[in-house]
């Protein structure tokens, strides 16, 4: 995510920032969010503190290739200090504006622009779902994120995402924020799990089950920026994905209605 400002000096060049922590109002637990800002040249680290501009003044997470335009307030360091051990203690943030905005600000996650997708409208689904990737593909560094600026398909039955098994690399993909696609008989056995564009997820570490590259993604909240909590453990989701390969193998080989949908790196 990066900000800047066609309106004041300083900010012509957007700078890279970073989501610390959702801030609390009199009455509303999200309404700001306090970000840091990377050092540039010429310009050193800062915090600050926005909530949108226009309505519903509470935060939220621009989508990718889409500008938020936001009203900021400057931090005082001694402030960000308290801040952080406040948070250390795992203590709310709590924090009214005083005076008018000090910034009026954009914040704009890169990518491409997309067109609401309609598979938006599907009931959550909170677990492990999977998408095939290439051996060849390029190893992800744990800690890495890495975002959907399309969106996201995933399938609950391994087979769908590796076109029963002859896919020999995935990723098995953790989360709460994913649709279920449940609309026709023939999507229903495809069991999709759909994660809109400009989704982040993180990655957790990898490793190898039934001749398999397993990379784990851990999608990250689209409010906080902050994983969904708790934190999944590698091998637990590698178990888990063991496990969900012997049901399946069990009961036979897949029809792929729709080859490669469940296929390919995230991007």
């Amino acid at each position: 995510m990066r900000v800047g400002s066609a309106e004041h000096y300083g900010w012509e060049q957007s700078r890279p920032v970073q989501l610390v922590a959702l801030v609390s109002a009199p009455g509303d637990p999200k309404a700001f969010a306090w970000l840091k800002v990377s050092a540039v040249a010429g310009h050193p680290e800062m915090d600050i503190v926005v909530c949108p501009r226009t309505n519903p003044r509470q935060w939220r997470l621009p989508r990718a290739g889409h500008r938020l335009d936001v009203a900021s307030w400057t931090v005082d360091p001694s402030d960000a200090a308290g801040w952080e051990q406040a948070l250390a203690r795992g203590g709310p943030l709590r924090w009214s504006p005083q005076g008018n905005p000090d910034q009026w600000l954009f914040l704009e996650v890169p990518g491409a622009r997309v067109a609401p997708e309609r598979r938006d409208s599907g009931p959550y689904f909170r677990g492990v779902s999977y998408r095939g990737r290439g051996r060849a593909a390029q190893a992800l560094a744990p800690g890495a994120d890495v975002l959907a600026t399309k969106g996201l398909a995933t399938s609950r039955d391994p087979r769908l995402a590796t076109s029963n098994f002859a896919i020999e690399a995935l990723h098995a993909v953790v989360g709460d924020e994913g649709h279920r696609v449940e609309g026709s008989p023939g999507r229903q056995a495809e069991l999709e799990v759909w994660f809109s564009a400009g989704t982040t997820f993180r990655v957790l570490g990898a490793g190898v089950v039934d001749d398999t590259a397993v990379t784990v993604l851990h999608q990250l909240d689209t409010v906080t920026g902050r994983p969904w909590r708790p934190l999944a453990d590698v091998e637990q989701v590698l178990a888990m994905y063991a496990r969900d390969v012997a049901a399946v193998r069990a009961a036979g080989v897949a029809r792929v209605g729709s080859p490669g949908k469940f296929v390919g790196e995230v991007q």
